[in-house]
């Protein structure tokens, strides 16, 4: 999480730029967040993950302090989590299919949060 910023000035971006990383998400103590796509479905879905998995880590707080994987157990869920999880996924196809799920859902007047 990175320190408050403002927004106005190319600093605050600049900042936020780099506490991003090779990430496509930054949260900002005392603001929010900022995702980045390179779609504007993209980085809509971003966001829609990114509080998905901030909810998860909230309602996780119930049973107990929220713990890292080590880098072994890191390194094994990737290699037993899928194409997407060793980035060998398409990252356009998946979007889009999670863009059209959520689209299919408003479309039929249903709440649209899986959380």
């Amino acid at each position: 999480m990175t320190p408050f910023l403002y927004g106005y000035w190319l600093e605050h971006g600049e900042k936020a730029i780099k506490a991003m990383g090779d990430s496509c998400a930054v949260i900002i103590r005392g603001h929010g967040a900022i995702v980045t796509g390179k779609t504007l479905k993209e980085a809509c879905v971003n966001m829609v993950q990114l509080e998905r998995k901030a909810k998860l880590i909230l309602m996780s707080g119930v049973v107990g302090q929220p713990q890292s994987l080590s880098a072994a157990e890191l390194e094994e869920f990737k290699g037993v989590a899928g194409l997407r999880a060793r980035g060998k996924a398409d990252p356009a196809i998946a979007s889009f299919m999670e863009w059209s799920y959520y689209e299919s859902l408003i479309k039929r007047g249903e709440r649209w949060n899986r959380l």
